[in-house]
């Protein structure tokens, strides 16, 4: 006997059982397995009202991951955003999270080119990959303004 389709709302707790999402994140899963807008904003809110789906709490956790992992809080902010977490509940939990894990740029910057051995301009380049600003970057790496 075939199986029946899950709804939009099946599908959508299936997907959050799997791992948490953001809202902008679950909505373009369900979109692109074919359910119908119609179907997709009931679903979602659905499982907001239900607590399963908090882009504020994906926000802190992603956070919490990510500044340990050598990145700044501004480009922690920034992917954030990119994943559909407001401006602003981004930031906040960035800040949260960056007091939560004592996570300083600047100390964060050195701990991270020690890591991986890098010094110069290769260093400055990781920095700036990872959304740390130039004057941290250059009091980091040492590189003077005329240094290439």
């Amino acid at each position: 006997m075939p199986r029946k389709p899950k709804d939009a709302y099946q599908h959508a707790l299936s997907l959050l059982g799997r791992r948490e999402r953001t809202t902008q994140e679950l909505r373009a899963a369900l979109l692109a397995k074919g359910h119908p807008e119609a179907e997709v904003e009931p679903a979602i809110a659905r499982v907001r009202a239900l607590g399963y789906l908090d882009d504020a709490r994906v926000a802190q956790a992603r956070a919490r991951r990510e500044l340990p992992e050598g990145r700044s809080r501004a480009d922690v902010t920034r992917r954030l955003v990119a994943h559909g977490v407001s401006e602003d509940v981004a930031r906040r939990a960035t800040e949260e999270a960056a007091r939560d894990v004592d996570h300083h740029d600047e100390a964060s910057a050195r701990a991270f080119i020690a890591r991986r051995r890098v010094t110069g301009l290769k260093a400055a380049r990781l920095l700036a990959s990872r959304g740390y600003e130039e004057a941290l970057i250059r009091r980091v790496t040492g590189l003077g303004e005329g240094d290439d």
